[in-house]
């Protein structure tokens, strides 16, 4: 069977089984599409039979990059309406980054002490000193290979899904100011997790061609954010003043396309430079809201195939990697509900709901899953750290997140109806002093006089 039939064939097999277990993860996870990764476990090398194999895989590496560049492109495109309200993104952007930290120093600390043949491979990136007990020198001892793997689990970890929030919404929960509030704070996890994500692969890429090229980690990551820029400024050109909708279309999968090439060619991900030119794109180009309503109308099915891409890369890991998992599920819940409300407190309009507002962010979602992929397509020695790690985490996130985001959107109605109450007091005493008359004490008065 030749590759396109299989995919064909596991797509619609896939689609049927998605729908037929929906009603279950629904009332599960919530509306995120993760049925679609148990599908892909079962339809994947790691169980038998097996119906996509590693060659087949391999063979779809090309397709799975241009979904992944999908993804990346419409997170650059929203970014113009994220930026709209700066405060919420900044405090976004520094919630998350604080989750990469937090995970990442995690998955450093623990990746070396299971383990230790990555200390001995390259030349310690960090290596400082910090106590002498008469007889130890001991160190901060960080390798190049745990911290990128670190800051990919990190940025996997940052990102807060926003398929929850759709879900919501369709329920009737919380106030549509307060849902937008923490979708703002969703969307600039989505750009940071990207960003971290391309230094993590710029970094192994500078590790790897270090004796061939010399290129820093700062030098690889500005040549790919360069090229995605190229690809934004070349869409620009393409169009110009040009409104017919073929064209924007055709010059948006052109940009896409050409975009994933070049993040596969200078091995940073598709997701990276596709971020790039999606931002320079949504920024400047006069067709930027045209291009991402024809992007979103491919979003369910871009979750859908990377949700099943994600599950059919999943193989068993070390024993040890369970524990990984725990501490990353764990650390990720307590680092996004600390940092994102440092964030609010620090960044955010004060009129808005901050108790408990990380738990509205738990939720991962498919660019968690979409950031696995593309790093095991880079790095495949780590894959089955990664996907196992990252992909359990998000089924666990997946499970606690709808109720947690409702009881948050509960709290936050009740506290905006008591400062809504509070606001009709607060006019009445004005209104009161204003004219002592228009109170029923004043007519009181009025009368006796």
């Amino acid at each position: 069977m030749s590759p396109i039939l299989s995919l064909v064939t596991v797509v619609v097999l896939a689609f049927i089984l998605g729908r037929a277990l929906a009603p279950y993860t629904e009332r599960a996870f919530g509306s995120s599409h993760v049925e679609f990764v148990f599908v892909g476990v079962l339809i994947g090398p790691a169980i038998p039979p097996v119906v996509f194999d590693a060659d087949l895989l391999t063979a779809f590496r090309p397709f799975v990059s241009l979904l992944l560049g999908l993804l990346a492109f419409s997170v650059g495109l929203r970014l113009r309406t994220a930026l709209r309200d700066f405060e919420t993104f900044a405090a976004g952007v520094f919630a998350s980054l604080g989750v990469v930290v937090a995970v990442g120093g995690v998955t450093i600390g623990m990746v070396q002490f299971f383990e230790p043949a990555l200390l001995d491979s390259a030349e310690p990136i960090i290596d400082l000193p910090f106590w002498y007990d008469g007889e130890n020198l001991w160190s901060l001892w960080i390798s190049p290979q745990s911290l990128w793997l670190g800051l990919v689990m990190g940025a996997a970890a940052a990102v807060s899904s926003s398929s929850v929030l759709n879900w919501a919404r369709a329920k009737g929960y919380g106030g549509e100011r307060t849902l937008q509030w923490v979708d703002g704070l969703a969307s600039a996890s989505h750009v940071t997790a990207i960003v971290v994500f391309g230094v993590a692969l710029a970094g192994t890429q500078a590790n790897a061609t270090a004796s061939a090229l010399g290129l820093t980690v700062t030098e690889w990551a500005v040549i790919a954010a360069g090229a995605g820029v190229a690809c934004g400024v070349l869409f620009g050109v393409f169009i110009g003043d040009e409104a017919e909708d073929n064209r924007v279309q055709l010059a948006t999968v052109g940009a896409v396309i050409f975009a994933s090439g070049v993040g596969e060619a200078l091995g940073v991900s598709p997701l990276f430079v596709n971020l790039a030119a999606g931002m320079v794109i949504g920024l400047t180009s006069s067709h930027a809201d045209r291009v991402r309503h024809a992007v979103e109308n491919l979003r369910d099915p871009i979750v859908i195939l990377l949700m099943l891409f994600a599950g059919t890369m999943w193989s068993l890991p070390a024993a040890w990697v369970w524990f990984l998992v725990v501490a990353y599920f764990l650390v990720r819940v307590v680092a996004r509900k600390v940092f994102t409300r440092i964030a609010v407190d620090a960044f955010s309009p004060a009129d808005m709901p901050r108790a408990r507002v990380g738990e509205g962010l738990l939720s991962q979602g498919v660019l968690g899953a979409a950031i696995v992929i593309g790093f095991a397509q880079q790095s495949p020695e780590f894959g089955a750290l990664a996907t196992t790690t990252v992909l359990v985490g998000m089924l666990g996130a997946q499970l606690v997140a709808p109720g947690a985001l409702r009881r948050y959107l509960v709290d936050a109605g009740g506290d905006a109806e008591a400062a809504s109450e509070h606001e009709d007091d607060t006019q009445e005493e004005d209104a009161h002093e204003a004219d002592p008359a228009a109170s029923p004490e004043g007519e009181t008065r009025s009368e006796e006089e």
